[in-house]
C-alpha cells in the first residue's frame, strides 16, 4: 500500500466526519441561539417586574401612573359602585383596600414570588 492510497482512505474517513462536525455546530448554535433569547426575555420580564413593584410601593408613582393612563374616572365609578371614596379605592393596602392584599404591593409581590420562585 503505497502513501496515496493511505492519503485517499483518511479523505474517504474524514469526509464525513466534517459533515457531522458542521451538524452537530449548527445544533449547538440553535440551542444557544435559543437560551440567549430566553435570556432576554427573563431580563425584561424581570424589569417589568420590578417596575411594577416600584409603582405599587410608591404611592406618589401609582397615582401619577393612574393619572397618565386616564384610571381616574374608572376610579370615581369604582368607588361610587362599591360605597366608599376614591381615595379608598385607589389604594393597594391596609383595611380599606379593595384589593384586600391579594392585589396590593404584598399581594404583588407575594404572587411574583411564588410565579418565579425567587
Amino acid at each position: 500500500m503505497n502513501w496515496d492510497a493511505i492519503g485517499a482512505i483518511g479523505e474517504m474517513l474524514g469526509a464525513p466526519v466534517v459533515v457531522i462536525t458542521l451538524v452537530y455546530l449548527a445544533v449547538q448554535i440553535r440551542y444557544a441561539r435559543n437560551a440567549t433569547i430566553d435570556q432576554n426575555r427573563l431580563a425584561r420580564s424581570s424589569a417589568v417586574r420590578e417596575l411594577i413593584l416600584a409603582t405599587m410601593e410608591n404611592d406618589e408613582r401609582r397615582n401619577g401612573q393612574m393619572r397618565h393612563w386616564g384610571l381616574d374616572k374608572y376610579y370615581e365609578e369604582l368607588a361610587k359602585e362599591l360605597g366608599i371614596t376614591s381615595v379608598e379605592a385607589r389604594e393597594t393596602s391596609g383595611e380599606t383596600s379593595i384589593f384586600s392584599g391579594c392585589i396590593g404591593a404584598n399581594g404583588v409581590q407575594q404572587t411574583i414570588q411564588m410565579t418565579y420562585e425567587i
